[in-house]
C-alpha cells in the first residue's frame, strides 16, 4: 500500500514539468558531462605529458652520467700513465718484449767469426 502511495505522489511532480522543459534538462546534463569529461581528458593528456618529459629528462641524466663516467675513467687512465715514471714505463716494455738473453763481447765475436 505504501508502494502506491510513493508512485501515486511522484506522478503528479512529473506531470508539471513540460516535456520541453525535460528535454532542455536533459541536453544540460548531457553537456555539462561532455565538458567534465573533456576537462578530464585533458588533465589525463597534460599528466601524461609531464610523465613523458620526466622520463626524457631520466633517460638524458642516465646518457650524461655514463659519458662522465667514461670520462673520469680515461682521465684516470692518463693521470696513472703520467704519473709512472718513465723509467717504468721502459722496464714494462721490455718486459712484453721477447727476452734474449744478453751476449758477452767474446759470443758477438764469435757468432761473427762463423759468418766469415
Amino acid at each position: 500500500m505504501l508502494h502506491d502511495a510513493t508512485l501515486r505522489s511522484r506522478a503528479p511532480l512529473q506531470a508539471r514539468i513540460p516535456p520541453a522543459t525535460k528535454a532542455l534538462t536533459v541536453v544540460h546534463q548531457e553537456r555539462d558531462l561532455l565538458r567534465l569529461e573533456r576537462d578530464l581528458l585533458r588533465r589525463e593528456l597534460a599528466a601524461a605529458q609531464v610523465r613523458e618529459q620526466a622520463a626524457l629528462e631520466r633517460a638524458q641524466a642516465v646518457r650524461e652520467r655514463e659519458a662522465l663516467c667514461m670520462v673520469e675513467q680515461v682521465q684516470q687512465q692518463n693521470q696513472y700513465l703520467l704519473d709512472m715514471p718513465r723509467i717504468l714505463l721502459l722496464l714494462r716494455y721490455q718486459n712484453l718484449a721477447p727476452q734474449q738473453p744478453p751476449r758477452s763481447h767474446v759470443e758477438t765475436c764469435a757468432s761473427g767469426a762463423q759468418w766469415i
